[in-house]
């Protein structure tokens, strides 16, 4: 998936939801999550990537460009979370976590960029 949106290109809500090879890239999101903005849900994710995704607002705090993750599950294997920005007074370019419980494994985190908190 490559593309922009005025929201997140993925919004999951209250589900469960299994992802195994998927590439994203270029999203560029509003202030939660720039690819997947996940709430109150379980996500499984295996040999994805999620690359170069983008939040920005001008006058407010962004969180996320990768993925913002609340109230919910998130397990990550195999996987690339790289290069996302979160511009300005950005947090967790990478991975933005609030309330959540994470599982990762075999994966990379790397060159992401925010104000605080570039990979988490």
């Amino acid at each position: 998936i490559n593309g922009q949106a005025n929201i997140s290109c993925f919004r999951i809500l209250n589900s469960t939801v299994d992802i195994f090879s998927l590439t994203i890239t270029n999203c560029s999101g509003s202030s939660l999550g720039g690819a997947f903005n996940i709430k109150n849900s379980n996500v499984s994710m295996t040999n994805a990537n999620i690359l170069k995704n983008i939040v920005s607002k001008s006058g407010t705090h962004v969180y996320g460009a990768g993925l913002y993750v609340s109230s919910s599950y998130l397990s990550i294997l195999n996987s690339t979370i790289c290069a996302n920005n979160a511009n300005q007074w950005g947090f967790g370019a990478g991975l933005y976590l609030t309330t959540a419980s994470l599982v990762m494994d075999y994966s990379n985190i790397s060159y992401n960029s925010a104000f605080e908190g570039g990979g988490v």
